[in-house]
């Protein structure tokens, strides 16, 4: 089998969720619902959990039930210390520098914040581009469309020859069903639509060895 284009996810994927900056996104979307949408502060966790569950994003949810700048309020929630919480990684770098193929980020968040982030881990030269949610007309994974518009900004590679990976076993889903190679990253257990499950990102060379 023949990888000729790798499609990452970044949160989660890249860097653990546990270092805690996904905390603080989370706390200033519910910041913002409550503040700028006046949903009362007692029904904003639920709220946005079962956005999440239903849609994929927060926003997402937000969008089909409110009126509202996106843009506005991605740039109030990844507002975040990202170097705080995020150094430089050698061992990802060099990892990514010895897997030829072309690298593109396909994420739920947006474009700034995906730069910010692939900048402070030190591999931020390693990708073709980022595809984050305000380049797909506010749509998020696991939506169809979202995987459709990867490919064609990839050049059409056939999705038999491109290796998506993600933390979520949901997103994987839709480009298992396309015919992508899938891999799940992380500690959720092996789902049916992944091809190849490994614990962190550093693991995926072993990907490429097991389909030699």
């Amino acid at each position: 089998m023949s990888i000729e284009t790798l499609f990452l996810d970044l949160d989660g994927t890249l860097y653990p969720h546990e270092n805690g900056m996904w905390d603080l996104i989370a706390k200033k979307m519910e910041i913002y619902m409550h503040q700028e949408l006046g949903i009362p502060e007692k029904d904003v966790p639920s709220m946005r959990f079962n956005f999440f569950t239903k849609y994929g994003t927060t926003l997402r949810g937000l969008l089909a039930n409110y009126t509202f700048d996106p843009e506005e309020y991605l740039t109030f929630v990844h507002d975040v210390p990202v170097t705080d919480f995020i150094e430089p990684d050698d061992e990802l770098r060099q990892m990514l520098i010895n897997l030829p193929q072309p690298k593109w980020i396909l994420t739920n968040s947006d474009k700034h914040h995906a730069k910010r982030v692939l900048s402070a881990l030190g591999v931020d030269d390693l990708f073709e581009n980022v595809l984050g949610v305000s380049d797909l007309n506010f749509r998020n994974k696991p939506d169809l469309y979202v995987y459709e518009q990867a490919l064609i900004t990839a050049g059409n590679p056939p999705p038999k020859n491109c290796l998506f990976v993600d933390d979520l076993p949901k997103n994987l889903v839709p480009a298992w069903e396309m015919g992508f190679v899938t891999v799940l990253v992380g500690q959720n257990e092996k789902n049916h639509a992944a091809d190849f499950h490994i614990r962190e990102i550093k693991e995926l060379p072993v990907v490429f060895t097991t389909m030699e």
